[in-house]
């Protein structure tokens, strides 16, 4: 169940997961194994191992039941390509410079469609900036494929729109979320 809520899969497993009862959190600790290869995440050519980061990161992930802080915590491998040098590899369960898991980060986004900005942050244990660079992501993401798509649908097509207004340090932010129907 916790690997799939971080879509774990071989060579990365979960080393060990420990529950603290002082703090009422839960913590994973996630590693890859040594025999792992990987291919270059700029050109695809083969690689070879070059070590571990120096430091061990931490992600903030979902809550245990909505209620306990849970975080990840990891090592990322290094891989050296001879064509493109020293590269970090990115954990399957992160989205790159950020410090929050992809679970995080959706389940962020859902409540955002519905919530004010900082109650999103109060639930999810963060505070409003982290909640609007998670959002400031994935809207530019989608934007930026919705402007280089070509129209997909032939038929007639009815959008929705759903809006929210978020305050963050009293500036407005307008969320629009559109919805396209096929029919």
């Amino acid at each position: 169940m916790i690997s799939g809520s971080l879509g774990i899969t071989e060579p990365w497993y979960i080393k060990e997961c420990k529950v603290d009862s002082k703090t009422q959190t839960m913590h994973i600790y996630v590693s890859v194994r040594e025999e792992a290869k990987f291919a270059c995440p700029k050109c695809g050519g083969d690689t070879k191992r070059y070590g571990y980061e120096k430091k061990e990161r931490i992600w903030q992930h979902g809550n245990v039941f909505f209620v306990y802080p849970c975080y990840v915590h990891c090592r990322r491998p290094k891989i050296q390509c001879p064509r493109c040098g020293v590269q970090q590899m990115n954990a399957p369960f992160e989205r790159k410079n950020s410090r929050q898991t992809l679970l995080f980060e959706g389940i962020a986004m859902l409540l955002v469609q519905d919530c004010p900005v900082s109650v999103v942050a109060e639930r999810m244990g963060c505070n409003e900036k982290t909640i609007v660079r998670i959002m400031k992501h994935w809207v530019r993401k989608a934007w930026d494929k919705m402007k280089g798509a070509e129209p997909q649908c032939p038929a007639p097509v009815f959008i929705f729109l759903f809006c929210s207004r978020n305050s963050l340090f009293s500036t407005q932010f307008l969320i629009i979320t559109v919805l396209v129907v096929n029919r």
